[in-house]
């Protein structure tokens, strides 16, 4: 079945006792893997018994998914990301004996949302979730609304804290638990993918050494290469972060939970926004406030985790990098070619730093970085310091 041609609205008349005048469906934007609907009720509704959420409810989430991307149906993904996100969602709920270590990551990030799960159709492959009301992008509202820069510090300060509690709570998990979730390296593979058709495009005369830079991402997906496993997100990057009207924090899109490590998963994360901040029609303004939010989150992260190491410093460079490098081919048809180099040329920069397995990071070629990026970067990379 195409994700484009799914009808929502007859499929939940043959779950729900309601006709199709009873509610409203509307899908939302945004969703590269899966088709994302929000139904909303006239009046609030009983669910059947065996879901599990036991509430009324005036309005929910669905997420419907196949096994290739709605938005790249060309590019196949596990249809089993969607029992991972179900896993993530009751883990994060306190319902998994897996969630015990996170327990005190999620006590401690009281005003961090997360969706509740409501129920799981492994038949049609839906995900029935608590609704967040209405938001939009984390990134969209730094660069678009250009919020107050305490208000973005306190949301820096609530997702560096959570992100640190959570990647030490999870270190080293069980082979049980990872078994149980996804293979980053799916994912994962397919951005680098994406960052090599960049790199084999680009002039060999500046770039001579592409080939071995893709050796070096190619090499960053070998498990064996990962000596500090903890669980993430693993697609964690801004469009994972919506912010409400009231101001309100939430994570979304738990569907590649898995095993990775955290200088990846930040770097991915800090990547994305400097990619956007390098958009021609950024403003300095927004400039200044994604600088803000940066640095009141690693600086909280570092608290709640302060152990850093050098193959913390190589997984977030190369994440970075490839982030960069990447986004010029996923994300930028609307940047102009100086930004879209600009950006290539940032994320080369990095992986050259990066170095080769069980070496350590070349500050001095970091300093060839645009300033504009630089001061976030160095947050990370600590051992210069």
């Amino acid at each position: 079945m195409s994700s484009t041609t799914f009808d929502f609205t007859l499929y939940l008349t043959s779950i729900l006792s309601v006709q199709s005048e009873d509610f409203d469906v509307h899908l939302l934007p945004g969703g590269f893997t899966n088709l994302t609907a929000r139904a909303t009720f006239k009046q609030g509704i009983e669910l059947p018994s065996f879901f599990e959420y036991p509430n009324q409810i005036t309005s929910l989430i669905l997420k419907m998914g196949t096994s290739f991307m709605h938005m790249e149906p060309s590019c196949a993904v596990p249809i089993s990301r969607q029992a991972v996100e179900a896993k993530a969602l009751r883990m994060l709920q306190g319902e998994d004996l897996a969630s015990l270590g996170m327990e005190e990551a999620l006590a401690q990030s009281s005003t961090l949302k997360f969706p509740r799960l409501i129920f799981h159709d492994t038949e049609r492959h839906v995900l029935w979730m608590t609704d967040l009301g209405e938001s939009k992008l984390f990134s969209d509202h730094i660069l678009s609304n250009c919020p107050p820069q305490v208000e973005i510090e306190e949301l820096g300060v609530e997702l560096g804290r959570f992100l640190g509690r959570l990647f030490v709570a999870t270190r080293n998990p069980s082979a049980e638990t990872v078994a149980s979730l996804s293979d980053s390296r799916h994912l994962l593979g397919f951005l680098t993918a994406e960052a090599e058709r960049v790199l084999s495009q680009s002039p060999k005369e500046e770039y001579p050494e592409t080939k071995s830079l893709m050796e070096r991402m190619e090499n960053a997906l070998d498990e064996r290469s990962n000596s500090e496993p903890c669980l993430g997100m693993v697609d964690f990057w801004p469009g994972s972060v919506l912010i409400s009207k009231k101001g309100e924090c939430s994570l979304v899109d738990w569907e590649y939970f898995g095993l990775t490590n955290a200088g990846t998963e930040l770097g991915m994360f800090v990547g994305h926004f400097h990619f956007l901040v390098l958009n021609d029609q950024a403003s300095n303004e927004a400039i200044l406030t994604t600088k803000a939010f940066i640095s009141s989150f690693a600086s909280e992260y570092f608290k709640a985790a302060p152990d850093t190491s050098d193959h913390f410093e190589r997984k977030f460079l190369i994440a970075y990098g490839r982030s960069l490098i990447g986004g010029t081919n996923l994300f930028a048809r609307a940047y102009q070619p100086e930004a879209k180099a600009k950006a290539i040329d940032a994320g080369i920069t990095c992986l050259r730093a990066a170095g080769d397995v069980g070496g350590v990071v070349d500050h001095n070629v970091l300093d060839r970085l645009p300033t504009e990026l630089l001061s976030g970067v160095k947050l990370f990379i600590r051992s210069g310091k």
